[in-house]
């Protein structure tokens, strides 16, 4: 992708991402999206209603803008606890790099990369049944092993690098050279890959909410307006296409985040 088209792309990403809340508490002022109308059930795409209305008569707009506030804010969550994982897990296995905290968290690494992700986090949330949030939780301890071992060769890099061999040589203490020399630095390739899960986790959590193992009603979600959407395709077929659309915009969203992320970022953090 050329920077022009890159830059378009970041551009209207951010523009919807700032965009959603701002319709959100729109919406939630003029729309109620939870409550049903049942004189206004099914109602087709119009000036009022933009995407109309589903079979309780409850405004589709409103619900596909508090849906994907919640999928923001529940990848959000799941991202800031793989990152924060990550780092701790990455750095703990690169310093003490060839020993056994890296012999035993890079084994746990390996066995998390032998499962496939939708599947342990599907088998995860209908077992404990968590709730959405609580669902996304355990998606940010099941996302972290991608993260840590970029981390994890960042830690192994900078322990010999020049900087942290005077620390040492100085006295200072091995947690402040963590702290101050190799975690700013092991933090940018982190983030990224982090950050390229976003696309990843919207997904997982239309997914989720496809089986049911989402928020559960009146709580709206993307899976359960998809589902919603396509038992009734011939009836009222735009309680089918908005989510899609939805899903698709947010995913471009995050992917444009990320592409503007991964190319802002320094040479040298990416090698």
């Amino acid at each position: 992708m050329t920077p022009s088209r890159l830059a378009i792309l970041a551009c209207l990403s951010i523009a919807f991402l700032v965009a959603l809340p701002i319709g959100l508490v729109w919406f939630g002022h003029s729309l109620d999206p939870l409550t049903p109308q049942p004189e206004s059930a099914l109602e087709a795409p119009g000036a009022g209603q933009w995407v109309g209305r589903d079979e309780l008569g409850r405004s589709l707009s409103a619900r596909l803008l508090l849906a994907g506030g919640l999928s923001l804010g529940a990848a959000s969550l799941a991202l800031v606890l793989a990152l924060a994982l990550a780092l701790i897990m990455g750095g703990l296995a690169g310093w003490y790099h060839g020993q056994w905290p890296d012999r035993v968290i890079s084994w746990f690494i390996a066995l998390l990369h032998t499962v496939p992700f939708f599947l342990l986090v599907v088998v995860a949330a209908a077992v404990w049944r968590p709730g959405f949030f609580g669902a996304f939780v355990i998606v940010g301890l099941c996302a972290w092993a991608a993260p840590a071992r970029l981390a994890r060769a960042e830690f192994i890099r900078l322990r010999s690098a020049r900087h942290v061999l005077a620390a040492r040589a100085f006295g200072f203490p091995a947690t402040t050279i963590m702290l101050r020399q190799t975690l700013p630095v092991a933090f940018l390739p982190a983030f990224t890959a982090v950050l390229l899960l976003m696309p990843e986790l919207i997904g997982l959590d239309v997914g989720l909410g496809f089986f049911g193992l989402g928020a559960q009603p009146p709580t709206p979600t993307l899976g359960r307006l998809l589902y919603a959407g396509l038992s009734r395709l011939n009836a009222a077929p735009w309680l089918g296409f908005a989510p899609c659309i939805m899903v698709i915009l947010l995913s471009l969203a995050a992917f444009g985040l990320a592409a503007l992320w991964s190319r802002s970022i320094p040479t040298s953090s990416r090698a």
